[in-house]
């Protein structure tokens, strides 16, 4: 079998419009695309993001929502200093392991953990 790359990351949540601000105007991602009340697609750079709203009777249930967990972590090529800021300056928390100072987590509005890294220097 050949080389398999991540293509997408779904997030799955009955309130799409509510988490586009976020996404975009908080973490800066960049909406590609945006079907209001049902899916909205943000560029990360090399995998995609999808937002999707449940699919009905057929789809994803009320439990497999509140099961769901998900955590995403990003590595900004700009390292995580000027994230960190600019999420605070936002009035977003930073939750910070007590000996880590490469990385940090913030939850998004439905409170799933989003991870910033930047690998150690030798």
């Amino acid at each position: 079998m050949g080389e398999r790359h991540l293509a997408v990351v779904f997030l799955v949540t009955k309130e799409v419009d509510a988490l586009v601000p976020f996404y975009r105007n908080i973490l800066g991602l960049t909406l590609t695309q945006h079907d209001p009340g049902h899916s909205a697609w943000f560029d990360t750079g090399t995998v995609r993001l999808a937002i999707h709203r449940p699919e009905g009777e057929d789809g994803v249930s009320e439990d497999d929502l509140r099961q769901a967990r998900t955590v995403m972590w990003f590595r900004p090529a700009e390292g995580v200093s000027p994230i960190a800021e600019s999420l605070m300056n936002a009035g977003v928390a930073l939750l910070r392991p007590r000996s880590a100072a490469n990385y940090f987590y913030v939850r998004d509005p439905e409170g799933r953990l989003l991870g910033f890294h930047q690998p150690e220097l030798g």
